[in-house]
């Protein structure tokens, strides 16, 4: 449901701004129909799900971590032959990306939210020769999306009366909270090193022992 929506519109503001840009109204009259977004999807989820699960053995070994790819690249050859329209290509790249970014962001595990694994890196769509081409360019991009959208999701999660949680959330108290505590292992360090008389050196103090109780 959450990837069909997202797959269509997406479509839909690409359409639109195709016509803005290009003025033609068959832009705006396209009709949509079909799950080659939700099978895209699929295929994404499947990946995240069994990735090393082998399909086919042929001259190599199509595994299911293949698929994704292998769905854009047919979409893409038969836009290029003409024997389908732009809408296959387009709506299949959507529904390939908005499924990765909820699996990758928004999707509800036991560990909280999202699956920030390296099996689901973009990286890891593309054949294992071109990972590491593909990771010199995508990683500053993911690192940074991942580490927001970590923050944000730790954010709402935890516990605001939570001593520890007080203190990230506000810096300034644990700052002054950290200089109080210094101060006082500064006094508590020069109260030791003061000399204090002993007893027995204290002539004006005498107790008579022989005193009885009443």
């Amino acid at each position: 449901m959450v990837v069909n929506t997202a797959t269509y519109s997406i479509n839909l503001v690409i359409y639109f701004v195709g016509y803005l840009a290009l003025r033609e109204e068959g832009f705006l009259y396209a009709p949509f129909c079909g799950g080659q977004g939700l099978m895209a999807g699929v295929l994404v989820g499947l990946k995240q799900l069994i990735p090393d699960h082998v399909m086919v053995r042929a001259v190599t070994a199509v595994r299911v971590r293949h698929l994704p790819l292998t769905s854009f690249l047919i979409a893409l050859l038969l836009t290029l032959l003409r024997l389908t329209s732009t809408r296959y290509l387009t709506v299949t790249i959507a529904g390939l990306a908005s499924s990765w970014i909820y699996l990758r962001y928004f999707q509800l595990r036991d560990t909280g939210r999202g699956d920030f694994s390296e099996a689901l890196s973009i990286a890891s769509f593309f054949p294992e020769s071109a990972q590491p081409h593909v990771l010199k360019y995508s990683t500053a991009v993911t690192n940074a999306v991942d580490g927001m959208m970590q923050a944000r999701h730790a954010a709402r999660t935890v516990d605001p009366k939570s001593p520890s949680v007080a203190s990230i959330a506000d810096p300034v108290s644990e700052r002054r909270r950290q200089i109080a505590l210094q101060a006082l292992n500064e006094r508590l360090q020069k109260t030791e090193d003061v000399d204090w008389p002993s007893s027995g050196s204290d002539d004006g103090l005498k107790f008579d022992n022989t005193q009885e109780i009443v």
